[in-house]
């Protein structure tokens, strides 16, 4: 009697059969993994657009430099209900006789965005980082700080006014009459 072929056994058997297996696999894979980015919701976005501090500096600019800083005094102190801030002299409680102004406001949240300048015109500051020099008129000079939270929609807006004596120390603001 004569021996019979051995018949291949396992994948080599049906080759058709184990490709089939394998793509079966590899496409539940691919549905599961799927399933779990789409199951899975978008984290939230940080809305918190506050500070925490806020720093602000007078000086003048010499030669290009910003010159003789001298810490000014907010009031009322920072807190998270006020936006709207005075800015004097540290020394003398009153108006400023500097020329410019650095603001170093620090967000509350470290996703959040600061810009800081005159009118509309803002500039980026890194969070705890002092803002370039603002030019200071004389008299009231509203200076803005604005917030921008980590989501890119929430934002909150603060105003420092500061006010710029004259330079010689003498009264702006007299009127002579005869």
């Amino acid at each position: 009697m004569q021996a019979s072929p051995r018949r291949p056994r396992g994948p080599e058997a049906r080759p058709g059969r184990a490709r089939l297996y394998l793509l079966s696999v590899l496409t539940l894979v691919l549905l599961g993994a799927l399933a779990l980015f789409i199951a899975r919701p978008a984290q939230a976005q940080n809305t918190d657009a506050t500070l925490s501090g806020l720093a602000a500096e007078g000086g003048v600019i010499v030669s290009g430099t910003f010159s003789a800083p001298r810490s000014l005094s907010l009031n009322p102190l920072l807190n998270s209900g006020t936006t709207s801030y005075t800015a004097t002299d540290s020394v003398t409680g009153g108006p400023t006789t500097n020329t410019h102004l650095k603001l170093t406001p620090t967000t509350r949240n470290s996703g959040a965005t600061v810009e800081v300048g005159k009118g509309d015109s803002l500039t980026a500051v890194t969070s705890g980082s002092a803002s370039d020099p603002i030019a200071l008129e004389l008299g009231e000079n509203a200076i803005t700080v604005k917030v921008t939270a980590a989501d890119g929609i929430t934002t909150k807006t603060y105003t420092v006014t500061v006010t710029r004596g004259s330079d010689t120390g003498k009264p702006t603001n007299v009127t002579l009459t005869a």
